[in-house]
């Protein structure tokens, strides 16, 4: 054991011996303005970068500085999506290391070639040069962190080179941990450069009460930050999703199966910061019937993400849901009623698994139906609706399913010779879910099948075609755009 140990601190020193060997100490260095730009000479012949050991390394270094929790270190909170989102391109030639901000050793090899360039500024792109794709896997991964440091950092320090550098190697270091980034922060990035949304709000005055509610609060905020994936960053969102659902002729109460649905939604968040957004959502649909389609429900929707923290994102929601069709037109079609529906999301995001609970509360209903010259009124009750979905996250891929339990109060028909009433009911419903996921898009199948149902009863029963659907379920498919 002790010759082991004895090995891991040779293998932990040889690492650390090697940065300085590439990067040599900066530290103490004094500071170097540096744009991180270029002359032109790089501007021709670049090709985008969609594979390969630097795309590689991007990916690692994402994963490193989400185990470090960087977003929650003041003045780190836009490494991360920095280091994601900035588009990367490769040259055909390397150039040498004659401008002023090539001279920093994460800059350039000792042979004088440029490892990359990217403009000191938020969102810039970021150019390689065939040097780099010579570096190994460790030292790419410091490269795309330095590079990403020099957009995130608050303007006045993001072209200072020691500082940069500095941090850089205390990220990048082995062992490092959230605690030696922060102290590190603390030394090379001055108080007064980080934004206010970062820092801990100061006390009214020293002894008051006002005080000691303010440092309680920062200690809480400071103890729970928004994590750099969590999605109140970009809440927004606009989608397509196509549903196919599953009717059996003989069971329902529409005389009309429908087949399927298109769905376009956007969710827009304009008000609100930090840890809480506020926004409203539009949802449109179009269903297809057996021989024919219709408008389907139009959805308008308030959202508000109340609280990030911790890995955990809380929401609250409400969803009205408007059929748009007459009761002439609803002749023989799947049946529509205007539906209120309001819940709360509560989700947890962990290094390999996402869990989301959610429960809802629709409101009664009615809806009026005429065939011929028989009109039927149908009376919906209240629906109580609790859901839990879990994946596993590989990467940017997600594995999972949901389970959701719909417990209604009685479904009644009145009109013509034959009323009808359900009693209350109830309907369990699971299914798979496979995703990809970023930070800016998503794509998505999954599946809603009926598991369990008071005898007799479907989906049809709820008249919520936007919210649970039709028949026995539905497949699914969508892909939108988060912003």
């Amino acid at each position: 054991m002790k010759t082991r140990k004895t090995w891991m601190a040779c293998r932990s020193l040889a690492l650390i011996l090697s940065y300085a060997a590439l990067f040599s100490p900066l530290a103490e260095a004094s500071p170097a303005r540096v744009g991180n730009g270029d002359d032109g000479a790089d501007l021709e012949k670049l090709s985008k970068l969609e594979s390969g050991p630097i795309m590689d390394a991007r990916n690692r270094a994402v994963e490193l500085v989400r185990k470090l929790n960087a977003a929650g270190v003041p003045g780190l909170g836009m490494l991360e999506p920095e280091i994601s989102k900035s588009e990367l391109f490769v040259a055909s030639e390397d150039i040498p290391a004659h401008l002023e901000q090539d001279q920093g050793v994460f800059h350039s090899s000792m042979q004088g070639k440029v490892f990359a360039r990217t403009l000191a500024e938020p969102h810039a792109s970021t150019r390689f040069f065939p040097a780099a794709q010579r570096l190994e896997s460790d030292q790419l991964v410091a490269l795309h962190i330095h590079e990403a440091l020099h957009r995130a950092l608050p303007k006045a320090i993001r072209e200072d080179e020691a500082r940069v550098s500095a941090l850089t190697l205390a990220i990048t270091t082995p062992g490092a941990t959230n605690d030696t980034v922060l102290a590190s922060s603390q030394r090379w990035i001055p108080r007064e450069v980080v934004p206010q949304t970062e820092l801990q709000p100061a006390s009214v005055g020293p002894g008051s009460i006002q005080g000691a509610v303010a440092q309680s609060a920062s200690a809480q905020s400071a103890a729970v930050p928004i994590a750099a994936s969590a999605r109140v960053r970009q809440p927004s969102l606009f989608s397509y999703e196509y549903r196919r659902f599953q009717s059996t002729p003989d069971e329902g109460i529409s005389a009309l199966q429908v087949a399927g649905a298109h769905v376009l939604r956007s969710d827009l968040y304009p008000f609100g910061e930090g840890r809480s957004t506020l926004g409203i959502g539009l949802e449109g649909s179009l269903i297809q019937g057996a021989d024919r389609t219709w408008m389907g429900p139009l959805g308008v929707s308030g959202r508000m993400q109340l609280w990030s923290g911790r890995g955990f994102d809380v929401g609250a929601w409400g969803l009205v849901t408007l059929n748009v069709l007459s009761a002439e037109e609803l002749k023989n079609s799947a049946l529509g009623r205007d539906a209120t529906s309001i819940g709360l999301s509560m989700r947890k995001d962990l290094r390999f698994l996402t869990i989301e609970n959610r429960v809802g509360y629709t409101l009664p209903g009615e809806a009026t139906q005429k065939i011929g010259a028989v009109s039927y009124q149908h009376e919906f009750g209240a629906i109580v609706m609790a859901s839990v979905s879990a994946a596993a996250r590989i990467g940017n891929l997600r594995f999972g399913g949901f389970a959701e339990l719909n417990l209604a109060d009685e479904y009644r028909v009145t009109g013509g010779a034959f009323p009808f009433a359900s009693g209350r009911y109830r309907l369990l419903s699971g299914g798979p879910r496979v995703s990809y996921e970023t930070l800016d898009f998503v794509a998505s199948v999954s599946g809603r099948l009926l598991l369990d149902a008071t005898e007799g009863v479907n989906f049809d029963y709820l008249g919520n075609l936007l919210g649970q659907g039709a028949g026995q379920g539905a497949w699914m498919a969508s892909v939108g755009v988060f912003f």
